[in-house]
């Protein structure tokens, strides 16, 4: 390689000075100096040559960057630079305002995967920026865009709802966690109790158990939300209950969804037995108990002085009736 040499070298004024241009970063050069005469053909010996590396340089971008999602955790699979320009050091990847750095501890590898837990970015559409470093620098971004799924709802309730009237049902002490990206509430009145079905994201627009209603709930704007002071949700029946004295379930269904993605948690409610509930269900087995009562006299009533002879055991109807007259005989 010729260079230009300087004659009036600034820093060294007793040596020649000369520039050697457009070498390659991170290249082992071997450099020797030569002599030759203006008048002769013939070139000196190299003597003393200087091995030296050249400085790395920033690498280029990673190749075929692809993000994938396991649910909320981001995979981010990528290629090594077509020039690297030196061992590659770590892989920076940037969301919003924040930076996550991986260590690339192996040196000639040419595929890379990273996982980072994104959870704090649900039902978001993100600008995922992926950059590699060496000794010589940091690389430019190569920008992909993702939407990233809503975290899955929760349920959290005592299990019990009350019957205000014909169409409202309030749900006590129902704790909703995790609403995210447009969160909606889906009520079910299953005519069956014991409704074994299972209640899912797939079946909410099935009109075969959709009986009623459909409460839109806006994370941002709390519309239908539950009241933080009692816990108390007010579900507003879209039809009015025809069989609402035999209403004994609930089911209800929040579901969370963001760009073709949804999320969805179910929870079975039993209807609360108040005051006067329970007032009627004691004057029933009171009606039960008379009844019963009365049907048992009227046979005993019916042996004894009809003297039947139907067989009771090892006693006949009439004996029975005889040995409880003399019981009542003694006791007098």
């Amino acid at each position: 390689m010729k260079i230009d040499v300087d004659l009036n070298c600034i820093l060294w004024p007793e040596f020649i000075c000369g520039e050697i241009k457009n070498l390659t970063a991170n290249t082992n050069y071997t450099i020797c100096v030569i002599g030759k005469n203006f008048n002769s053909t013939n070139l000196s010996d190299c003597i003393n040559p200087i091995y030296v590396i050249t400085k790395e340089e920033r690498p280029d971008p990673p190749q075929n960057v692809k993000i994938l999602l396991d649910d909320l955790v981001m995979i981010v699979n990528f290629e090594h630079p077509d020039k690297s320009y030196g061992p590659l050091i770590s892989s920076i990847v940037t969301i919003e305002d924040k930076t996550f750095m991986f260590p690339i501890n192996k040196e000639n590898v040419k595929f890379f995967s990273v996982a980072i837990n994104v959870e704090e970015f649900s039902a978001r559409k993100l600008t995922v920026g992926l950059q590699v470093t060496n000794l010589g620098g940091v690389s430019e971004s190569v920008f992909t865009t993702v939407d990233i799924p809503p975290k899955t709802p929760i349920i959290k309730s005592s299990g019990t709802f009350q019957i205000v009237n014909k169409n409202i049902v309030v749900v006590d002490s129902i704790f909703l966690e995790n609403l995210d990206g447009f969160s909606e509430i889906f009520v079910y009145t299953p005519k069956n109790p014991y409704d074994a079905i299972n209640y899912n994201c797939k079946v909410l627009n099935d009109p075969e158990i959709y009986l009623h209603a459909k409460a839109n709930t806006r994370k941002e704007n709390g519309f239908a939300k539950v009241n933080k002071k009692d816990q108390k949700l007010n579900i507003f029946l879209k039809d009015r209950l025809i069989y609402g004295q035999y209403l004994k379930a609930l089911i209800i269904i929040v579901r969370n969804s963001f760009a073709g993605e949804e999320r969805c948690d179910s929870h079975k409610f039993s209807l609360k037995w108040d005051q006067s509930t329970h007032v009627w269900f004691t004057i029933l087995l009171l009606v039960i108990f008379t009844l019963v009562t009365t049907a048992v006299a009227f046979v005993v009533y019916r042996c004894c002085y009809n003297d039947s002879e139907k067989i009771f055991g090892n006693y006949s109807m009439s004996n029975l009736c005889r040995l409880i007259k003399k019981n009542e005989e003694i006791l007098d």
